[in-house]
């Protein structure tokens, strides 16, 4: 018997974009709302594969899930 392969789901940009926009419409104390925050950081780091250290070449080729990632970053850093 063949073992199935486990495949993953991608997320797409406009399901994170509705998450974090979820997020902010919300009321949450500050330390969880940046550990949501953080949480759906690293989910875009594991399915987008981005690296620890974020080229502009890397941000150029992933436009979208850069600028999104760094939009969830800037939101850590202002409301929390």
């Amino acid at each position: 018997m063949r073992a199935r392969r486990k495949e993953t789901v991608r997320m797409s940009i406009e399901t994170i974009m509705n998450e974090w926009e979820a997020l902010r419409s919300k009321v949450f104390p500050h330390e969880q709302l940046d550990d949501l925050y953080a949480d759906l950081m690293i989910r875009m780091e594991k399915m987008y594969e981005i690296p620890t250290i974020i080229t502009m070449e890397w941000e150029e080729q992933n436009k979208p899930v850069s600028t999104l990632y760094r939009l969830i970053a800037s939101s850590r850093l202002m409301e929390t």
